[in-house]
């Protein structure tokens, strides 16, 4: 039951969300954000030293003009970036929060906004149009409690994957270390939070909406952010338990919630995502070894897709999008230009796929070396590279910003660059399958520019050197000798006394 003292001070504080009159015009084709003292978001850690991390360096996402999700990391004291409404009226972005939450933003098209934050690291934001647009950008954050679950969304605890996993041992009566049932939250007193909270937002907009201080399309916004968290929610019930019975629930209520007219929304595009791995579990589809590592059979899960009729076209065109990347990311050439055509037999969306194709370097040809190209844009060849040093010891690591132990192990290499700085050592860090925005980006975050050469790998999908060396895991060390021969294609990493003996014995040869 919602207080009615409580609804009362929420409608205060969103009394003043009225948005200007709409007048018929030519749509307005994009909204600027300005960013001000950006908070890096992609590390958290709790109150009792759990740490959360994002693969993504990346924290804020939107719909880019080709129609797919784009991330951005905002850097400096200002910045700024245009994104685009797809000739809406309102446009939706995410924003992360500390690396466990997406918070979604609708705006005006047309509007500069400017994103402050609070004491606690979270988007505010601010319309160059009216203080009333302002009200309604953050009409969320009333409903926002500091002092419960440490200050997230209830939503977003219920489908994190490591409350659920504490959640469901205690359930188990499984043995938990002290540390972690620090964190324990009752999920079914979080249920019921979750439930009253979502009540308590619809009653707030049905009011203000019926006063005419808000545009009904918030209250419409509110109710398709209510079905997308009730669905992430029934799919976290069932996350330990997906066997047939809970398939076919959640499928209806994917059906019931996919509608092509959300397709320029940023969290729709999440949802998708997020449909790939429902498909995949739900059709009992194998996981696989790949160059990147154990990852379900994407190509089998593309076919099933392909073949479902009951999914609205644009949608299922941007499913078959976001598999293919998946495809592109963890398999080999073969696989790749099959399911290319593929794609554009059942889309004739050239446009997505020359931008997936310019995204991953789809058009290197096949090499037997690799093709690498530094910070400055410069291009060299491994083995040209190995050349280069003659008489330097190489000590390569194999890594990407998407990698949560190759971040994790960059502290040592700090400590082991220093340790040798001055010495017949080179550092070589080379990206692989990695994207290159990303990847310039997390050069910066992880200080990795000292002692140390970067060089982002071009052709890690042609180049026959990683199929031969049989990189399947990253990270991945290998060290050349001072006469440029690879003598340990599988060194060890930066931690720990071993590295250092064998750097010490190439060193002394």
């Amino acid at each position: 039951m919602i207080k009615p003292v409580k609804l009362a001070l929420v409608l205060a504080l969103l009394s003043g969300c009225i948005s200007e009159p709409t007048i018929n015009k030519e749509p307005v084709k994009s909204a600027t954000i300005l960013f001000i003292n950006p908070i890096e978001q992609s590390q958290y850690q709790l109150p009792t030293g759990s740490k959360f991390g994002s693969e993504s360096p990346n924290y804020f996402w939107y719909v880019n003009s080709v129609g797919v999700l784009e991330g951005y990391r905002p850097g400096g004291i200002t910045d700024s970036i245009l994104i685009p409404t797809h000739d809406l009226s309102h446009i939706e972005f995410l924003h992360g929060y500390s690396a466990l939450e997406d918070v979604g933003f609708l705006v005006k098209a047309g509007d500069t906004v400017t994103i402050k934050y609070n004491a606690n690291g979270y988007p505010v934001l601010q319309s160059n149009i009216s203080a009333q647009l302002s009200g309604c950008y953050n009409y969320k954050l009333p409903f926002r409690n500091s002092h419960k679950y440490f200050g997230f969304d209830p939503v977003a605890i219920y489908t994190n994957y490591y409350f659920m996993r504490i959640n469901k041992a205690r359930q188990n009566g499984e043995a938990i270390p002290e540390i972690f049932l620090k964190d324990f939250i009752d999920f079914v007193k979080l249920n019921d939070d979750i439930t009253a909270n979502w009540e308590l937002q619809r009653l707030t907009l049905d009011s203000l909406i019926e006063a005419k201080q808000v545009e009904p399309v918030y209250g419409n916004y509110q109710n398709y952010t209510t079905q997308r968290e009730q669905l992430a929610v029934a799919a976290s019930n069932k996350y330990f338990a997906y066997d047939a019975e809970a398939f076919s629930r959640i499928d209806n209520m994917y059906k019931e919630f996919f509608n092509d007219s959300l397709v320029a929304y940023a969290s729709y595009h999440r949802v998708l995502k997020a449909f790939i791995h429902h498909q995949a579990r739900g059709s009992e589809v194998k996981m696989i070894r790949t160059s990147s590592g154990s990852t379900f059979d994407y190509p089998e899960v593309s076919e099933i897709i392909k073949d479902r009729v009951d999914i609205p076209q644009q949608t299922k065109e941007l499913i078959l999008y976001y598999t293919l990347e998946y495809i592109v990311n963890y398999f080999n050439t073969e696989n790749i230009k099959e399911y290319s055509d593929m794609f554009l037999k059942e889309t004739a969306d050239t446009l997505k796929f020359q931008y997936l194709s310019q995204l991953y370097n789809m058009g290197i040809q096949p090499s037997n070396d690799l093709l690498l190209k530094s910070l400055d844009n410069a291009q060299i060849e491994l083995s040209s590279l190995a050349k280069k040093h003659k008489g330097k010891v190489l000590y390569i690591d194999f890594w990407a910003s998407w990698c949560a132990p190759c971040r994790a192990s960059m502290p040592y290499a700090r400590e082991l660059r220093n340790e040798y700085k001055g010495k017949d050592v080179v550092f070589i860090y080379l990206a692989f399958n990695d994207r290159e925005k990303e990847w310039r980006e997390t050069i910066q975050t992880l200080e990795l520019n000292s002692n140390c050469e970067n060089y982002f790998i071009v052709n890690p999908k042609t180049s026959k050197m990683i199929e031969t060396l049989n990189i399947t895991n990253i990270p991945r060390y290998m060290i050349y000798s001072k006469e440029g021969k690879l003598v340990n294609p599988n060194a060890p990493g930066s931690e720990g006394a071993e590295i250092r003996e064998l750097l010490d014995r190439y060193l002394g040869e």
